[in-house]
């Protein structure tokens, strides 16, 4: 579908508020849109945001998608990184310690573990970290220090 025709079949099959449209999330899959909180997403929808401005329309598209690999990167955790915060886990349980926030980000990657294997395809966002990398090993620096 054209830029035009994408616009066309929004303004005619979804919205009908008037001369303004918040910013609204579309998904196209073949020649069909849909409000994208209306459909599970599939590898193939191509993502939208539809915005109605005074009558002008902004339409920014959307579909780029992370695999859980590249989400963990995008969010500061590179494989690097994923390896010194193994070997503080592993000192501080050799120490009888624990860090909370190391914990926590434990928990987080257990959850999108969990998530990849229910269904694999890439998304457009998974859950963000609780916290970044530094926090992480500053606060279990912290603690084996004590």
């Amino acid at each position: 579908m054209t830029h035009n025709e994408i616009i066309q079949k929004i303004t005619e099959e979804l919205i009908t508020t008037g001369p303004n449209v918040p910013p609204t999330e579309i998904v196209i899959r073949g020649n069909q849109v849909f409000l994208a909180s209306d459909v599970t997403l599939e590898e193939s929808d191509e993502i939208f945001v539809y915005e109605l401005i005074f009558g002008t329309v902004k339409l920014e598209n959307r579909t780029a998608k992370y695999t859980a690999e590249q989400w963990i990167d995008n969010q500061g955790f590179s494989s690097l990184r994923l390896i010194t915060l193994l070997d503080l886990e592993g000192k501080l349980t050799a120490a009888n310690k624990t860090a909370v926030k190391l914990q926590s980000v434990r928990g987080w990657m257990d959850s999108l573990l969990s998530a990849y294997v229910q269904n694999p395809l890439p998304k457009l966002t998974w859950n963000p970290a609780p916290f970044t990398f530094e926090e992480t090993v500053q606060e279990a620096f912290q603690v084996l220090a004590s």
